[in-house]
């Protein structure tokens, strides 16, 4: 609302639309943090956003989704609904880089990676740590 789009797009080749850090380190709740898709339980995400910018008359062409090329994880996460939307402690940001190594057997045991197909985002879980991790594909 703060925005005049009607006036403003005329004037700009492109509108760069955040869609990660939608579940961030000050939730108290996991989630993903750059889903591509909405379900009942997270609202929040690339499409939502897409579609609040094209309803409001954006064009199509003019939109460019941001989705993070990082990871998230939680402790202290029960294995219900494989850890999303549970309470949960973050604790921490994992770069791009870093994902593979974060994940390699050598270092940590017990995890299983799951596609959520509603999302189109993975996480991974670690049953034994009570840890989530939500990602892009490293």
């Amino acid at each position: 609302k703060s925005i005049e789009w009607d006036k403003v797009m005329p004037l700009v080749n492109y509108v760069n639309l955040m869609s990660y850090d939608l579940v961030s380190g000050y939730s108290t709740v996991t989630g993903h943090h750059t889903p591509l898709f909405s379900n009942e339980k997270q609202q929040a995400s690339g499409a939502d956003g897409v579609q609040q910018l094209l309803k409001i008359g954006v064009p199509a062409e003019k939109i460019i989704l941001g989705a993070a090329f990082y990871a998230r994880s939680w402790v202290e996460v029960e294995n219900v609904n494989r850890g999303l939307y549970q309470s949960g402690k973050f604790k921490s940001f994992v770069p791009y880089h870093r994902i593979s190594s974060t994940l390699r057997p050598k270092r940590v045991l017990c995890f299983t990676a799951i596609r959520s197909h509603r999302h189109l985002g993975p996480i991974v879980r670690s049953a034994r740590n009570l840890l989530l991790l939500t990602t892009t594909v490293p």
